[in-house]
């Protein structure tokens, strides 16, 4: 029987707020980190932390600071101090946490989608075995913000992060970290991904000095919407992990 779980995850003055799926049995443990202005109870993730289980893994998912501010379990924070090292920092203390909430931390494995992958990569935290990278950017060097007169960035959405978002994330190599990182590494596109173009998948591949594998799902766009793509990503993501977590 799977064990679901809210639980909170204490940072040094703030929570974020988790949520674990935990079969007794099981070791090996997968981390969900979430996109810039997604949270941990997106529809692919709550699938997803109902089919792993089945196969052997914990699951554990949490809101970054400032996000799920719309659901019954947001973490603390402020959206508009996101950086990339913020998010990173909340990532490690997850990571590093496993042991306080009966979870094994030495069979972990991770996977990040599109902002989060570059967390997961740019973290490049030792205690992860295996990573899955889900529409992950290479860099951001496309157009997906508006900066505002007074240095913001608003986003699409009407969102805004504070302009240290850009100052901070130049400062990361994102192919530079994952070849440092030397870690099996699964890199999953859709081929019509409106968001970040799918050449930035065969970029981040080529960096990759380890095992990895580059799959580009046909006809799936940036957040995996139809229901197939997610049964397709998945089945790749459980496969992965089970050959080397």
């Amino acid at each position: 029987m799977i064990n679901n779980t809210n639980f909170d995850i204490l940072g040094p003055s703030y929570k974020l707020a988790a949520s674990k799926h935990i079969v007794p049995e099981n070791q090996a443990t997968i981390i969900f980190s979430h996109g810039l202005e997604g949270g941990k109870d997106g529809s692919k993730w709550k699938e997803w932390s109902a089919s792993l289980p089945n196969h052997g893994f914990n699951v554990v998912r949490f809101n970054y600071r400032g996000c799920g501010k719309h659901t019954d379990y947001p973490s603390d924070g402020d959206f508009f101090n996101t950086t990339l090292t913020s998010r990173i920092s909340d990532y490690d203390l997850v990571v590093n946490s496993l042991p306080d909430f009966g979870m094994d931390s030495f069979s972990v494995g991770a996977v990040g989608s599109s902002f989060g992958g570059m967390v997961v990569a740019a973290s490049s935290n030792p205690k992860c075995k295996a990573i899955v990278l889900i529409a992950t950017p290479f860099s951001l060097d496309f157009d997906f913000e508006t900066q505002t007169s007074s240095g913001c960035i608003e986003l699409e959405s009407g969102e805004f992060l504070s302009g240290e978002f850009r100052k901070d994330v130049v400062l990361y190599d994102i192919g530079e970290a994952l070849k440092r990182y030397k870690i099996p590494t699964l890199i999953i596109h859709g081929s019509e991904d409106e968001v970040v173009p799918v050449d930035h998948a065969f970029k981040l591949y080529n960096f990759i000095e380890a095992p990895r594998e580059l799959y580009i799902i046909e006809g799936a766009d940036h957040s995996l919407t139809r229901l197939s793509h997610r049964n397709e990503a998945i089945s790749l993501i459980t496969t992965w992990m089970i050959e080397h977590l």
